[in-house]
């Protein structure tokens, strides 16, 4: 199961952070000075907000299909692939995601194979 949470703010500072201007010092040189010097500038703060707005999804659910090694003493190989389902889960954290995630948790813990009872219900 991997669980994880993020914001809208903290995913813009991310990106300003990633994005926006450098520090000379730390930008290697370039045969292009041109292109040197758009790095060490970097994308203009407004144009990185709008970006991580226009493409921020607040949740994203799925199941997916694994396997993982079981070490098994006396076994010819020292062990097994066994196969698992593995959920994922990355949301904002909200009121409006909370009961989403209780669902797809709820939805993953149940009895059976939890891939196509989660998948169905939060589709891509």
């Amino acid at each position: 199961m991997s669980i994880q949470t993020f914001s809208l703010e903290g995913d813009i500072n991310m990106a300003l952070r990633e994005n926006g201007p450098m520090d000379p010092a730390n930008v290697f040189d370039l045969p292009d000075p041109a292109q040197r010097a758009a790095i060490i500038a970097g994308t203009p703060a407004d144009k990185l907000h709008r970006d991580t707005v226009a493409h921020h999804v607040p949740m994203l659910v799925w199941v997916e299909r694994a396997t993982v090694w079981r070490a098994i003493p006396g076994h010819a190989e020292g062990g097994t692939e066994i196969p698992i389902e593995r959920l994922i889960l990355t949301a904002t954290i909200s009121e409006d995601c909370e009961p989403h995630a209780r669902r797809a948790l709820e939805l993953f813990l149940a009895d059976g194979a939890a891939a196509e009872r989660v998948n169905s219900a939060f589709p891509g």
